[in-house]
């Protein structure tokens, strides 16, 4: 755990201005988040360098399971490590691989390698695999990984991030409407839940209100939500408004049956195997999490099937993970582009991060 952690610290702090500035764009967002968690692990890094001597910290020999993890990004390649554990954790992994392509001439360490290597495998580029395996050997004079005869994975399915500017008016409720209507049912929803209340909060205001954009809109979330009894009963106010009948709730189609390999289960021995894929809700995978931890002191994660992990979902672990009660926090096994998510998140602060060696 991070000394921030330890001293109850967030590890971000609001920034002071002189009066009001423009709202940030997703990508400054983006790039402002990193910058903060990279500035946070250095000063962790000297700080617990001036607290923790080297002597201190070297005066019991570890044991082959207590073996230190790899080390993060070097300085100069961590930013486009961070830009690439975004890119995976959104399903952009062609645009990643080209992206590593680009830069790899000029890096001097094998991280970079290892995250192309990962991302050949998920894209099935056994050919590709094979040519940077033998440019990697020669580099670094060393072994490459071995290929994983897995099957490729499939890209996390597609998610609409919402924004109250997407309801400030009139024009911009249709044009959000229009998408919801023409999007696949399964498109995944960020949002939804805090807009769908801030336009029953403005219906409720505004009664009287003539146009029926709104209305439609609020149907639409509360479909894409699940919300069966509230979509009829907003329904029935929109019938009496309007005189018209309103849109019918479309029950949720059934979804398949989860592959039994999908599913997470505690490994053997000590460590608790997390499943092929990881996408946001968590859901019962986290009770399955919390229900082992209250029977374990040490928490270990066997991530070695781990092969997608989205980033809202690694956001609401690490979440989990704070609020439960166990001595240490461990992933072992985990592949280069899921340790670097992790890091990028803060886990390191919380758990250490073992990136499997093939």
């Amino acid at each position: 755990m991070g000394l921030f952690s330890r001293f109850g610290k967030t590890g971000t702090a609001p920034v002071a201005g002189t009066g009001p500035a423009a709202p940030l764009t997703a990508e400054q967002q983006r790039e402002l988040a990193m910058a903060t968690a990279r500035k946070i692990d250095e000063i962790e890094a000297a700080m617990a360098a001036d607290i923790f001597p080297p002597a201190a910290q070297q005066s019991q020999p570890a044991t082959p399971e207590e073996e230190l993890p790899h080390a993060a990004a070097a300085p100069e390649t961590a930013v486009l490590a961070d830009e690439i554990a975004i890119l995976y954790s959104q399903g952009q992994y062609q645009l990643a691989a080209q992206l590593l392509r680009d830069h790899l001439a000029q890096a001097a360490e094998p991280g970079l390698w290892w995250l192309l290597f990962d991302l050949y495998q998920l894209l099935d580029q056994r050919d590709a695999f094979d040519a940077l395996s033998l440019v990697y050997a020669q580099r670094f004079e060393t072994s490459p990984p071995d290929w994983s005869a897995s099957a490729p994975a499939t890209p996390p399915a597609a998610r609409l991030t919402l924004e109250p500017r997407q309801i400030a008016g009139e024009t911009a409720q249709a044009t959000l409407l229009a998408t919801l209507q023409a999007s696949p049912e399964h498109l995944r929803l960020s949002g939804a839940e805090a807009l769908a209340a801030t336009l029953r909060g403005q219906l409720a205001s505004d009664p009287a209100s003539r146009s029926a954009t709104p209305w439609l809109l609020l149907l639409e979330l509360l479909q894409r939500l699940d919300r069966e009894t509230e979509f009829e009963l907003i329904a029935l106010e929109y019938c009496a408004a309007f005189e018209v009948s309103p849109p019918a709730f479309r029950p949720r189609p059934v979804a398949p049956a989860q592959p039994r390999s999908v599913q997470a289960r505690p490994a053997a021995g000590d460590a608790f195997e997390l499943p092929l894929a990881m996408h946001a809700p968590l859901g019962a995978l986290q009770s399955r999490i919390i229900a082992y931890a209250a029977q374990q002191p040490r928490l270990i994660f066997d991530g070695s099937r781990l092969r997608q992990l989205d980033y809202l979902c690694a956001q609401q672990l690490l979440a989990c993970l704070g609020n439960l009660p166990v001595s240490s926090i461990e992933f072992r096994h985990v592949s280069h582009l899921v340790a670097a998510l992790l890091r990028l998140q803060g886990y390191s602060r919380l758990a250490r991060i073992v990136p499997r060696h093939n």
